[in-house]
């Protein structure tokens, strides 16, 4: 493990800006090439020496901001990259870049700080608390302007402030254990025997190890599994589960088929089950409003589909309808972030997952005879790569699973519990006040 240092100065933004966007988005800003033409004939930032020796699994970060004569110490963090990497063939890998699509990309513009010169995106790390506001080893010297360095290392006394100025909206987990318990993902299906394509992916964060892939409700139909799912959760005592449906839909539609309801996806489940007792005239109600595909949520600017497309309506349905019968032990994320409930469900999506991780969703699920052995050599490479990204290991079974699951929803149950293991590290009450958030939903990635 390395400590680093890195200061910060108004030239980006202001002191105040700096901690606000450390505590509520858990984002330092900083760019990956400070000019355009100060590059090596490889592509590399010229302080690539620095960026390219951090490593975002085991070394830890303490912020300080100069303004004037002033330094002052602003937290202990470590690296916890969500986002996309930003330099493009991965050097630097603790750098990360904002889509343009992401919200957090307005509010960097809006607090006056630039795109990167060269890569013309916003850049930066993502970066979580660390547990007790662990102190900086000495005070640091930099040699000028968003420096980073390291500590001396042979020097371990005159150690600084006891705990970091940054306070956090939300407890956050410590990022050297992410999730206290094991970590699920769930790819759902709403196929009338949607127990023959539900699988369950199993993850243990601390030994940073995919347990296992699995088909356990085969032959069910999709009310006995939601039944099962639901009886599952139950006995669940400390676990993130990510599911892959829609949490909710766009509010303009729930306003035409599910008027005058509170943001609590507990009782739109309740109320669609009373409404409409089949996917068949839920399906038949849509199609009469002329609902089918046509509005997005807030939350699918990144996702394939939205939640009424006529590919997914089966899924979001059964899906709801599994929210609506959630027993009172589970907390529904983002909006019961408040919750005391130990077992935690979210909604995520592989193909925003693979972004994420710097992978492309194109391909790997294709069924056409012609195109399976294209399309599995695909998922061979894609479980190798989010393995690696995530720093995860899997046991060849495992491995061997999500790559011959033709419909690559072993692969997708994976990635849905990476999804979990990354949503226990993020700010829920800051994820909750983002518009729209608790009257349509949230896609955790």
């Amino acid at each position: 493990m390395t400590s680093w240092a890195y200061r910060a100065t108004p030239t980006g933004t202001s002191y105040a800006e700096t901690v606000a966007f450390i505590s509520g988005h858990g984002f330092l800003w900083r760019p990956l090439f400070k000019a355009a033409r100060q590059r090596s004939r490889a592509g590399l930032p010229p302080t690539y020496s620095h960026l390219g020796a951090i490593d975002p699994r085991r070394d830890e970060l303490f912020v300080y901001f100069a303004d004037g004569q002033r330094t002052r110490f602003v937290g202990a963090f470590a690296f916890a990259p969500v986002r996309p990497l930003a330099h493009p063939g991965g050097a630097a890998p603790a750098v990360v870049q904002v889509p343009e699509s992401d919200p957090l990309h307005a509010a960097l513009a809006q607090a006056g700080y630039e795109p990167d010169s060269y890569l013309g995106v916003f850049t930066g790390f993502d970066v979580v608390p660390l547990k007790g506001g662990t102190a900086p080893p000495v005070e640091p010297t930099f040699a000028g302007q968003y420096s980073i360095g390291t500590f001396p290392a042979t020097v371990l006394v005159g150690r600084g402030p006891a705990a970091p100025h940054v306070p956090a909206p939300a407890p956050m987990p410590v990022a050297s254990s992410t999730s206290s318990g094991l970590c699920y993902g769930v790819d759902w299906s709403g196929a009338a025997r949607a127990g023959d394509k539900v699988w369950v992916a199993e993850l243990d964060p601390a030994a940073r190890h995919v347990r296992s892939v699995a088909r356990p409700w085969q032959g069910w139909t999709a009310q006995q599994t939601v039944d099962g799912v639901a009886t599952w959760l139950a006995a669940l005592t400390d676990a993130w589960v990510a599911f892959d449906f829609p949490f909710g839909i766009a509010a303009c539609d729930r306003a035409v088929l599910l008027p005058g309801l509170p943001d609590d996806p507990r009782k739109w489940g309740a109320a669609l089950a009373g409404s409409f007792p089949t996917v068949k005239g839920f399906r038949g109600h849509v199609r009469m409003g002329k609902l089918d595909g046509v509005n997005r949520r807030a939350a699918d600017h990144n996702a394939p589909f939205s939640p009424l497309f006529s590919w997914l309506i089966s899924q979001t349905y059964w899906g709801l309808r599994l929210l609506g019968q959630l027993p009172a032990n589970v907390a529904v994320l983002p909006w019961q972030h408040r919750s005391a409930a130990t077992t935690r469900v979210l909604e995520t999506c592989p193909a925003v997952v693979l972004r994420a991780l710097g992978q492309s969703n194109a391909g790997y699920k294709r069924k056409d005879p012609s195109q399976r052995a294209h399309a599995k050599a695909l998922r061979r490479t894609l479980i190798d790569n989010v393995m690696a990204a995530a720093n995860f290991k899997c046991d060849l079974v495992v491995r061997q699973r999500a790559i011959d699951d033709v419909e690559g929803d072993a692969l997708d149950a994976i990635l849905a519990a990476l999804a979990a293991w990354r949503a226990s590290a993020q700010n829920h009450a800051v994820i909750a006040s983002k518009p729209k958030v608790l009257s349509e939903g949230h896609i955790y990635a």
